[in-house]
């Protein structure tokens, strides 16, 4: 069955905080191997240890997402820079 989806709007402005003056970075210190930093992502860096836990906890099945970056965030639910 095939539905019809309405694509997104783009976004018109960042929503992250500390592109807006350079608060936050909670998101940064989050992550455990250092794969975000305020320049980049490294995303290679970051499959690389998660499939390094993976293979220590290969019994609770594949593990290849971290999400630490993500969650419990100020911008996890909102955009904390609508009031900006």
């Amino acid at each position: 069955m095939n539905v019809p989806i309405e694509p997104s709007k783009p976004l018109e402005k960042e929503n992250c905080l500390y592109k807006h003056g350079g608060g936050c970075k909670k998101c940064v210190n989050s992550c455990v191997n250092e794969a975000l930093t305020i320049e980049a992502f490294d995303r290679h860096r970051c499959y690389t240890k998660c499939l390094e836990n993976a293979k220590m906890y290969n019994e609770l099945g594949l593990g290849d997402v971290c999400g630490k970056c993500l969650v419990n965030m100020p911008c996890s639910r909102t955009n904390p820079t609508r009031l900006l």
